[in-house]
């Protein structure tokens, strides 16, 4: 309903929280209550001049858009205490957490909005508990001092957000009568952890990060496989930094690559999850006895020119730290008991015949288009639309690859890259 924003916007963006617990006690009242949330949303969405996507805000997720900040707040507000007044059907208690940002998005009728404003408000939306409605710096400042009566704000502090290098000043919107202690944020900002802070966004693999984020919880080791430059890595670290917040001991990274000896694989583990004193013929057992009673997420990258090694140890932490999930990367599996291995598959690329627009509606054509753009002031045209197909395809979908042909925008046009492609001898 309303027509889509454009431009400078604020965006809010919702979710019930436990809903997986809700459907599966009543599926028959949850899909009742689902369908009167979207009514009051709507509602409260024309009464403040938004804008509500449909094929966004589709089962237990919320999506709207106002031209201004002030009037984004006023809808979250309002939102929050309508749902908190419901009197829902079967007994059900649907709260959601949002989450309210501004800055630039763009509409697609296919995708709905776009860019990077609304991935951020995502993340800022899922450090939230029930009924918590966090803002970003960007609508705190905008916002002013033309929040809504009865509303006031409170800073939260910065905070490292699930897959965005640039951290996040998280401010609270609160309703004056509220009280209420709330748990500390889902923040890595408040979880242990030594992961690494992605230097890019990661585009696609949804289906993945669902998949393997079910599987945690069911599986001690997860291998992600495939040929090098396929996006393991890039991957695993988004995985990991989702699922940090359910292990109390934290999530660690321990890259493998540079380790070239074999004595230094315990060692650098051992370093990576903050054991001490592993050396030695017992370096391993030193490890598992350090990890026995911690339950942490261990992330091990680049096993493969030491898998024999590398299968020793987690066969042990395996079998004596049950506490200890991990979550590995190699090119080929690690074959041991207990081990679940996923191929991650190359990107899907668009056939011949495309346009600029449908560019950005598959995930090898989208990763060239952003990593284009991020080298300087690439947009792409309908004219360049089928060559950058061809080249995503050429190069069979492998992100690393696309991404150093996209970094040569910089200095070549699509049509030139694609060219070079037939040049073997080159």
């Amino acid at each position: 309903m309303g027509e889509p924003v454009t431009g400078t916007a604020t965006v809010v963006l919702g979710d019930v929280v436990g809903s997986t617990k809700l459907w599966e006690s009543n599926g028959d009242a949850m899909a009742a209550a689902s369908r009167r949330l979207h009514e009051i949303a709507d509602a409260l969405a024309e009464k403040h001049g938004g804008h509500r996507p449909r094929e966004q805000g589709e089962g237990d997720n919320l999506v709207a858009a106002f031209g201004t900040a002030a009037d984004a707040v006023a809808f979250a507000m309002d939102l929050d205490a309508a749902l908190a007044a419901e009197d829902w059907p079967g007994g059900l208690d649907v709260l959601m957490r949002l989450g309210v940002n501004t800055g630039d998005v763009t509409w697609d009728d296919d995708a709905g909005y776009l860019g990077p404003t609304f991935n951020r408000c995502a993340r800022i939306r899922d450090l939230g508990h029930a009924r918590q409605v966090l803002a970003s710096a960007a609508t705190a400042s905008v916002v002013g001092d033309k929040l809504p009566a009865g509303v006031r704000i409170e800073d939260l502090g910065e905070h490292r957000l699930r897959d965005l290098e640039r951290a996040e000043h998280i401010w609270q919107l609160r309703h004056a009568e509220d009280d209420r202690e709330y748990p500390a944020l889902r923040s890595l900002s408040n979880v242990p952890n030594n992961l690494p802070t992605p230097v890019t966004s990661l585009v696609g693999r949804g289906s993945e990060i669902t998949e393997i984020a079910g599987l945690l919880g069911e599986h001690r080791l997860i291998t992600l496989t495939g040929a090098g430059g396929s996006g393991k890595t890039r991957l695993a670290q988004h995985v990991a930094a989702e699922a940090a917040k359910d292990f109390p001991d934290g999530a660690w990274w321990v890259d493998l690559m540079p380790v070239a000896d074999e004595a230094r694989v315990p060692v650098a583990i051992a370093e990576a999850v903050r054991v001490r004193e592993v050396a030695g013929p017992e370096s391993i057992d030193q490890l598992a006895a350090g990890l026995a009673d911690r339950k942490l997420l261990l992330v091990v990258d680049n096993c493969e020119h030491v898998i024999d090694l590398v299968a020793e140890i987690l066969d042990l932490l395996i079998l004596r730290c049950p506490g200890v999930t991990i979550l590995a990367t190699s090119r080929e599996t690690i074959s041991i008991d207990g081990e679940h291995a996923i191929r991650v598959r190359p990107l899907a690329s668009p056939e011949d015949g495309t346009t600029a627009d449908e560019l950005l509606r598959h995930d090898a054509t989208r990763l060239f288009v952003e990593r284009a753009r991020a080298v300087g002031t690439f947009e792409p045209t309908d004219a360049d639309a089928p060559s950058i197909a061809a080249i995503c395809r050429r190069l069979d979908g492998i992100p690393l690859a696309i991404e150093l042909a996209a970094a040569r925008t910089k200095l070549l046009s699509v049509t030139d890259i694609e060219a070079a492609l037939d040049d073997r001898f080159r």
